[in-house]
C-alpha cells in the first residue's frame, strides 16, 4: 500500500511538472510575437506591426546552416519590410543604413548593414521556430548572433554604439562561396597601419589592418583578385595591385568599416571608397 502511494505521488509530481512546462511553452509561443506581432520602428519611433497574417502572404525560402546542418525556412527580412512599405525608395529618402533586430523576451539583438540584408545570397530570413515565433537567421551569421522570439525590428540611419563589440561581421567568400566570417574583435587583433588621406571633409587619418592581411586571416595568401562589397557600392582589386599597396579596412571613423587607401590608389579618390563593408569575395 505504501509503495502504491509513492508511485501515485511520483506520477502526480510528473503531471504537475509537465503541466508547468506546457504552460511555459504556451506562454512563450503566445507572447509578444503572437498577440501583437513584431513592431517595426524607424530611429526609435514605432511605425507599424508585422502580423501573423502578413507572414501568410509571403513566400518562404530555405537554407541549411553551416554549424548544425539544420534547414532554416522563412521569408526574407527585406521582403517583410517591403510588404509594409519599407522599400529602396524609403531607405534612400530616410538615409537608412542598417537594421537592428531585437528580442525583449530573450534579451538579444543583432545589427546588420542594409546592404547585407538586401543581398539575397546572404539568406537573411525570419525563420519560424518550433513555438510558432520568428527568429532572425542568416547563411553567414553565426548561430550565436541569431535572434530568437523577435519582438521588434528597427531601421536606423545611424549605427548603434555597440556595433564594435564583437558583433560586426564581414563574410569572406572564396570563388563565390562562403569561407569564413570575421568579427570586429578579429579585425582589431590584426596589426593596424595609419595614413592621412583626402576624404569628403578634408584630410583625415585612416587606420586599420591591410586588406591583404584580412584575407590572409581567412587562410588565403594569394589570389587573382578580390571584390569588396559595401552598403552602396563594391570595388574590385587585382592581386598585383593589392599585394603592393596600403589598402586597408578602416574602422576608426564613425564606427563603420570601410575600404580605403592612400591618395592615388583609387582613380576617383574617396568616391571609390567602399563604406559599411560586409562581404569580401576572393577569386583564386
Amino acid at each position: 500500500m505504501e509503495e502504491s502511494r509513492k508511485i501515485i505521488l511520483i506520477v502526480a509530481i510528473l503531471v504537475i511538472f509537465i503541466g508547468a512546462l506546457f504552460i511555459f511553452e504556451n506562454f512563450a509561443s503566445t507572447g509578444s510575437m503572437n498577440k501583437a506581432g513584431i513592431s517595426i520602428h524607424v530611429n526609435g519611433e514605432e511605425k507599424v506591426i508585422l502580423t501573423h497574417e502578413d507572414f501568410k502572404n509571403m513566400k518562404s525560402v530555405s537554407f541549411v546552416d553551416n554549424e548544425e546542418g539544420k534547414t532554416q525556412k522563412g521569408p526574407y527580412l527585406i521582403n517583410a519590410l517591403s510588404l509594409k512599405g519599407f522599400n529602396n525608395d524609403y531607405f534612400k529618402k530616410n538615409n537608412i543604413q542598417g537594421i537592428t533586430v531585437k528580442s525583449s523576451l530573450m534579451n538579444e539583438e543583432t545589427y546588420l548593414p542594409l546592404a547585407k540584408v538586401s543581398d539575397k545570397d546572404e539568406y537573411i530570413i525570419l525563420a519560424i521556430t518550433g513555438r510558432g515565433t520568428r527568429k532572425l537567421v542568416g547563411k553567414n551569421i553565426p548561430r550565436a548572433q541569431w535572434v530568437k522570439d523577435i519582438t521588434s525590428i528597427e531601421l536606423v540611419s545611424r549605427k548603434p554604439v555597440n556595433q564594435k563589440a564583437g558583433k560586426y561581421i564581414i563574410a569572406i567568400y572564396l570563388n563565390g562561396g562562403p569561407l569564413k566570417n570575421l568579427s570586429m574583435t578579429e579585425l582589431e587583433s590584426l596589426k593596424a597601419i595609419s595614413f592621412n588621406a583626402t576624404a569628403r571633409r578634408g584630410i583625415r587619418e585612416q587606420k586599420g589592418p591591410l586588406l591583404k592581411d584580412v584575407i590572409a586571416m581567412a587562410g588565403i595568401e594569394k589570389c587573382s583578385r578580390i571584390e569588396v562589397f559595401g552598403r552602396e557600392s563594391s570595388y574590385t582589386i587585382g592581386w598585383k595591385k593589392l599585394s603592393t599597396s596600403s589598402a586597408i579596412l578602416d574602422f576608426t571613423n564613425s564606427g563603420e568599416v570601410k575600404l580605403t587607401a592612400p591618395d592615388g590608389f583609387f582613380p576617383n579618390g574617396y568616391n571609390d571608397w567602399v563604406k559599411d563593408v560586409y562581404k569580401i569575395n576572393v577569386d583564386k
